[in-house]
């Protein structure tokens, strides 16, 4: 009665581990564009890149299962010349089944793969082999008899030791491919088969020998999009075997920072789950994570995917270099210079092998000319001029550019029209300098003190208030008009403070004025300034209304 629940205990225990981590000698992952040793054998041949890869996968179940698949593969395009005409594949894989912590399960595999590539115009057929060794072991140490279980005092473990078992496996695939702008496959559809030899497997001899399924693996991809930043292909993925199947339909898109480095999002639905990756590759390093997350089996938790990978693009090597042939020079070329005044021409010659000149093309030509401008000018007016001359310095053309009114007093009246043209003037008095006739100095006289009079000071400084300068400038545009005449400008205080100051004062404000004048023009040696203080007041000092108008500037014309 012990064997018989130490057999079932110890079967049970196999049936977990074999028949829900999918097969535990045949691992799958979400991530299949980059596991192609367990897509199909042949796919060693489709690629050229070198790549070396570390995947890990880890599910979790509710029940306490744990199923972990770490896996190294190594892929090797093989060329001839330039011309790849296959690859091979090893591949180190661990399949780990848990319990509540404890490992109960393990299986061991190294496989070896070769494809070898046929090429039709634009289409590739590859076909491959791949053989595997597994080691498959289970750890009984937490196993115990009824006895123990029914609390008994003889109690005795149902096994002491853990139980190896190792066996051989081979597999076939074949596909067809089309290559994309990046020497990848863009379009392609894959069959192969896992463990042809279906081998047989038990611990401790019990029950009958258990066989290895066939596994029936089916791919294909289509590149929806291949552009220059941008690809996305369509891809899907279906496995069959005795004991379970699986379909995966789903996408990944990628784009492209620059040639050697991409961003990429994949999506995917399974039978049982739906499946949502990323992967990121700069220079020769890429690294890639996805996520299940469960639709219809509820007891399964959990299920990550990481992906770390090397790769390098490989051209193929250089044929050996063939002999140069001898070969009769039937033409030669060679290129002379000829020249002209204005321009300069390169010109290949071609010749027969005996020197005879066939023909002459002109396959530069360049100019040797150049340009000068220059100003000239009559009585009445001023031009601007562009010369053009050959390489002797030669004018062949001369082109006026600009003609302007001449004017050399520069009051704004051309010689032409100016009666005074060697000295400034107005146009209202055709040019010449203007003078303030008897007639209509007493109005101009009133303007001025008027302008003036708002020229108003802070009492005990001299700086003109900003509110005063559109009156300053009226009174420079008077001075501007009239250049014959000269002016003085008086400057007037308040009586507060000291007379000596208030007359100091008095003429730094009639300076303040002088100087702004100048800045506007007025030369000057038609200024004079004079300060008076507080001696002539044109308001009461009493109240500070008349103390702000005594604080003033007075404008007055000299004949």
């Amino acid at each position: 009665m012990k064997k018989i629940f130490q057999i079932g205990s110890l079967a049970c225990s196999l049936w977990i581990g074999t028949t829900l981590n999918t097969q535990a000698q045949y691992n799958q992952y979400a991530q299949y564009h980059h596991s192609p040793l367990l897509i199909n054998p042949a796919m060693v041949a489709s690629s050229n890149e070198q790549r070396a890869i570390l995947h890990y996968r880890q599910e979790n179940l509710t029940s306490g299962f744990i199923y972990t698949n770490p896996m190294i593969s190594y892929l090797q395009p093989l060329y001839k010349g330039d011309k790849r005409y296959g690859g091979f594949g090893v591949g180190l894989m661990q399949d780990q089944t848990q319990i509540d912590g404890n490992n109960a399960l393990r299986t061991l595999g190294f496989t070896g793969s070769y494809g070898h590539n046929f090429t039709a115009g634009k289409s590739n057929f590859a076909l491959g082999l791949q053989l595997g060794y597994y080691n498959k072991n289970v750890t009984s140490d937490n196993f115990t008899s009824r006895e123990e279980i029914l609390s008994k005092t003889n109690t005795d473990q149902l096994l002491t030791a853990s139980q190896t078992k190792g066996f051989f496996t081979g597999s076939l695939g074949g596909m067809w491919y089309m290559e994309n702008s990046r020497g990848q496959a863009g379009k392609y559809l894959s069959a192969s088969a896992y463990h042809l030899n279906t081998p047989k497997y038990n611990f401790l001899n019990i029950g009958e020998q258990d066989k290895m399924p066939v596994n029936y693996v089916f791919a294909a991809g289509w590149d929806l999009v291949d552009k220059e930043k941008f690809g996305l292909q369509a891809n899907t993925r279906f496995i069959y075997s005795r004991k379970s199947q699986q379909l995966n339909i789903g996408a990944l898109g990628k784009y492209y920072l620059n040639e050697k480095s991409h961003l990429g999002v994949g999506a995917w639905w399974s039978t049982r789950a739906i499946v949502v990756g990323a992967e990121y590759a700069v220079g020769k390093f890429f690294a890639g994570l996805s996520y299940d997350l469960p639709t219809q089996d509820l007891t399964r938790g959990s299920s990550p995917e990481i992906v770390l990978g090397f790769r390098k693009v490989l051209g193929g090597k250089k044929a050996e270099e063939k002999k140069e042939e001898i070969v009769e020079v039937k033409e030669t070329k060679e290129t002379i210079t000829s020249e002209t005044a204005t321009e300069r021409y390169t010109i290949e010659v071609t010749k027969d092998a005996k020197g005879n000149e066939l023909k002459r093309d002109t396959i530069r030509t360049e100019s040797l000319l150049t340009e000068e401008t220059k100003t000239s000018r009559d009585a009445t007016n001023v031009y601007m001029i562009k010369e053009t001359k050959d390489k002797n310095g030669n004018v062949i053309k001369t082109d006026t550019l600009s003609t302007t009114a001449r004017d050399d007093d520069g009051d704004g009246v051309a010689n032409a029209q100016d009666r005074c043209p060697n000295e400034a003037g107005v146009a209202s008095n055709n040019g010449c300098p203007e003078k303030i006739s008897e007639a209509n100095l007493a109005e101009i006289q009133k303007q001025l003190s008027a302008d003036a009079h708002a020229l108003l000071f802070e009492s005990g400084k001299p700086a003109i208030k900003t509110e005063a300068l559109p009156y300053l400038d009226k009174i420079a545009e008077v001075m501007n008009r009239y250049p014959k005449n000269t002016f003085l400008i008086e400057g007037h205080t308040d009586n507060v403070g000291y007379p000596a100051n208030n007359l100091a004062l008095s003429q730094q404000r009639a300076e303040s004025v002088k100087t702004y004048l100048v800045g506007k023009g007025i030369n000057a040696t038609r200024l004079t300034t004079k300060g008076f203080g507080d001696k002539d007041p044109i308001a009461s000092n009493a109240d500070e209304a008349g103390r702000t108008r005594n604080r003033r500037i007075e404008v007055t014309v000299q004949k």
